[in-house]
């Protein structure tokens, strides 16, 4: 930030406002000074009305978040004021300016902020862009952390790790050298190696935080027990906003608490069904209901969710993704299971739920559209996870979806067709067995769990015990007697046709068939010939308006085909030499044939 020392007003400015934010509970910055460029100006636009905000640079959270979970040791840091650490083009600070006065009996100055600032459309695109770049320009230099900064950073903060010590502390110093050439510093580090910690922390550059639980993107991580947990805080005002404004504050980017939240969503569509407003208390039954969901909210806070997914050393990796649906919602969840020798660890990967939408429809296609949500989220996890897998198992507890998965689509009626032919676009049909529902963890999902009853249901946080046995299991027969899997089947009608035979039509009566506008005809047949022209010249292409010759070569063309159309034997007759037929409309005018 500089003092504007010219009194003059550019032609182009605008003041940002600014305010205070004060949050205790942050660990450094606990007061931050927040820009507003959504404030309309003058001439009715903000500076964020006419920037671009660049687009999306960076991996999603739910795909780092993944990749999170796979390494043994791990660390995570942040950029210590990122956005300060890059400069704005001399010609653009003027759209950064601010009045401020250091004390009450101090005059009002004006200010330009010369670094990207937080609050402007295009600050978090410029920000990463910075990272990409610097990648781009020392990849070479430093390998392993320009994987890092492309593939495990969320704006400014990192979350990664390796399978070694050495790796992990190889890792920390290429990313604290390569960030130093763009004048940025990581600071905030967590880890859960303690010897990385305790090496670390004898150098007095780079310190480790001595706190225990930590937000890693906006989930707690306890790096000393290396688990993540939760922290509910849920208001207890009974409106369907703050329904709402509960649901939003479980922040789940994985679906770790996926019965739970199904439990909540469907209850708030429950309001919607009773048409409540916003800020109107429940109805007594309602109230109760959800009085006694926020009591028992308490629980999710006692989870430890173990951070590593994998065993020791496996030698083989699996993904199992589980289907199920009911009338209520339908639900996809993932697990991950690594073997070595006879040891098999299953973990929880992530879940995604869908409430069912109040149009009804069979609970079959329920199940179908639960089929689809596992193929996608297991699609999207292999992107993201980066590991090796071995084999990939997909389960349903419904024997009619997995009869249609058998089918092509164009032997399906229109809305199951639709899906098959994307689940069987993204999987193999081989990959999909039949699980009992007793079995199925998806069936927690579909239905919703009350948060005291999840924290021990081993079925969600393991998987179902048939994980343990040897694959691959027999799918079971579906039963194509049912009456719901035949009504979706396309009943084979026969067919007739009937050719009837024609004479080779002239290309001028095409033309005819199309319009009798004499203007219109010329004007195709001048396209005609162009493109005919630059499929035959490449290097000399003719574009734009239609030339005046263009015209009139068409116009030649398409009366000698007329005329040969209508004149073919007086034609005929001229060009053998011979005179024009008797009865020819044409013998008294004495016609010859001219060469144009």
């Amino acid at each position: 930030m500089e003092l504007v020392t010219d009194n003059n007003e550019p032609s182009t400015s605008y003041y940002l406002l600014h305010h205070e934010v004060f949050k205790p509970d942050k660990t450094s910055t606990k007061l931050r000074v927040v820009f507003n460029a959504s404030a309309l100006s003058s001439n009715g636009l903000s500076l964020n009305d006419i920037q671009m905000n660049g687009g999306l640079t960076q991996e999603d959270l739910f795909s780092i978040m993944l990749r999170f979970r796979k390494h043994k040791f791990v660390f995570s840091a942040d950029i210590r004021k990122m956005y300060r650490m890059i400069l704005v083009h001399p010609q653009q600070r003027d759209l950064q300016r601010i009045v401020w006065k250091n004390g009450e009996n101090d005059t009002v100055k004006t200010y330009q902020l010369n670094t990207v600032t937080y609050g402007t459309n295009s600050a978090p695109y410029l920000a990463t862009k910075v990272l990409h770049q610097l990648v781009k320009d020392e990849r070479q230099c430093f390998p392993l952390a320009a994987t890092v900064l492309d593939s495990y950073f969320y704006m400014d903060d990192v979350l990664t790790g390796g399978g070694s010590l050495e790796e992990v502390r190889e890792l920390q110093i290429q990313l604290i050298r390569l960030l130093s050439r763009a004048g940025m510093e990581l600071h905030k580090w967590r880890t859960n190696a303690s010897n990385l910690r305790s090496n670390i922390s004898e150098e007095k550059e780079y310190s480790f935080s001595c706190s225990s639980e930590t937000k890693a993107l906006g989930i707690l991580w306890d790096h000393f027990t290396d688990c993540f947990s939760f922290k509910v805080l849920p208001s207890t005002q009974n409106t369907k906003r703050a329904v709402l404004s509960n649901i939003a504050r479980i922040f789940d980017p994985l679906g770790l608490l996926g019965p739970v939240i199904t439990v909540a969503k469907i209850f708030l569509q429950r309001l919607w069904k009773l048409k409540i407003d916003w800020n109107d208390s429940l109805p007594e039954r309602e109230a109760e209901e959800w009085e006694g969901f926020l009591n028992s909210l308490h629980s999710i806070n006692q989870l430890c969710i173990p951070r590593h997914v994998l065993c020791e050393f496996p030698e083989k990796l699996e993904v199992h993704g589980f289907a199920d649906a009911s009338e209520r919602a339908y639900r996809a969840v993932v697990y991950l299971k690594s073997s070595a020798g006879e040891r098999n660890c299953v973990r929880l990967l992530c879940s995604k739920s869908r409430v069912a939408p109040l149009k009804s429809i069979s609970v079959p296609k329920f199940e179908l559209c639960a089929a689809l949500l596992v193929a996608q989220l297991v699609k999207r996890v292999l992107c993201a996870i980066k590991l090796e897998i071995n084999d990939i198992y997909l389960w349903s507890d419904s024997t009619i979806v997995l009869a249609w998965i058998q089918h092509e689509p164009w032997e399906l009626k229109t809305f199951v067709a639709n899906r098959i032919a994307a689940i069987q676009e993204l999987t193999k049909k081989e990959q999909w067995f039949h699980v009992s529902s007793g079995n199925n963890p998806a069936d927690v999902l579909s239905r919703g769990l009350v948060p005291e009853k999840l924290c021990n249901n081993e079925l969600w946080w393991t998987g179902p015990s048939i994980l343990q046995a040897d694959f691959p299991v027999p799918m079971s027969t579906p039963n194509s007697n049912d009456d719901v899997y035949l009504s979706e089947l396309k009943t084979s009608k026969p067919i007739f046709l009937t050719l009837n035979a024609k004479e080779k039509e002239l290309f001028i009566d095409c033309l005819l068939s199309v319009t009798n506008s004499y203007p219109k005809l010329i004007r195709v047949m001048s396209f005609i010939f162009r493109f005919i022209f630059n499929s035959r010249n490449p290097h000399s292409l003719r574009s734009g308006p239609l030339t005046g010759d263009e015209l009139k070569v068409a116009s030649k063309y398409l009366i000698k085909e007329v005329q040969v159309r209508e004149f073919s034997k007086e034609i005929s007759a001229l060009r053998n030499g011979n005179s024009i037929p008797k009865g020819s409309n044409l013998r008294n005018l004495n016609p010859f044939i001219y060469r144009f």
